[in-house]
């Protein structure tokens, strides 16, 4: 598979529900809750190739979890969503910040340094 988005029309989604159990483990499959789902597909897709970023926070802690690249990402693109992140949020906001991948141990980050 060759994207990392996947947007969709509403009337579409009963097409794509045969490709569910290829897309659903990659994340990929369209949904209401990542914004994914549109009554205008193009330019939602154009919005989220913008780079709109949604926060996605723990409910009774103040803790933030969020997507700041793909496998496919060279380290500078890496370097620059977590600097635009920290910067995003406020270095002063932040206690700690660990680094992972969907199923790897997590890396501390000096944020001092």
């Amino acid at each position: 598979i060759k994207f990392d988005i996947l947007v969709a029309h509403p009337s579409f989604m009963p097409k794509l529900a045969k490709y569910a159990r290829i897309l659903g483990p990659k994340g990929l499959m369209p949904n209401p809750k990542k914004g994914t789902i549109s009554q205008t597909p193009e330019k939602r897709a154009q919005e989220l190739e913008a780079g709109e970023t949604a926060w996605k926070t723990e409910p009774n802690n103040p803790l933030v979890h969020q997507t700041v690249g793909k496998v496919s990402f060279i380290e500078k693109q890496l370097e620059e969503n977590i600097l635009a992140l920290i910067k995003s949020i406020g270095l002063s906001k932040i206690a700690k910040l660990t680094l992972s991948s969907t199923m790897g141990p997590g890396i501390k980050v000096d944020l001092v340094n």
